[in-house]
């Protein structure tokens, strides 16, 4: 579970000294997953590897950012048909 692009990210960003503040490149790890969810599988792993996360303050932030994701309501072609894309900004 760690792709090329997420790599290419945390290296970019590293900085010397930061091995000192790891949980801030778990926490990133984690927030890009959340980015890319898209199944019920992922939603679950996820969900269980933050419950392995030794700063239980960042893991318990980690599972409400994924719930707060998993319930956001997801585009489909079919919406955009009924004028109901919850992208759509515009208030009527």
């Amino acid at each position: 579970m760690y792709p090329d692009e997420l790599a290419t990210i945390q290296i970019a960003e590293y900085r010397k000294g930061h091995e000192d503040g790891s949980e801030h490149t778990r926490f990133g790890a984690f927030l890009w997953w959340i980015s890319k969810l898209c199944c019920q599988s992922q939603y679950e792993l996820l969900m269980k590897l933050s419950y392995l996360e030794p700063d239980k303050g960042m893991a318990e932030h980690v599972r409400a950012r994924l719930e707060e994701q998993w319930h956001k309501p997801r585009y489909s072609p079919s919406m955009s048909v009924l004028g109901d894309d919850p992208n759509d900004q515009e208030q009527i």
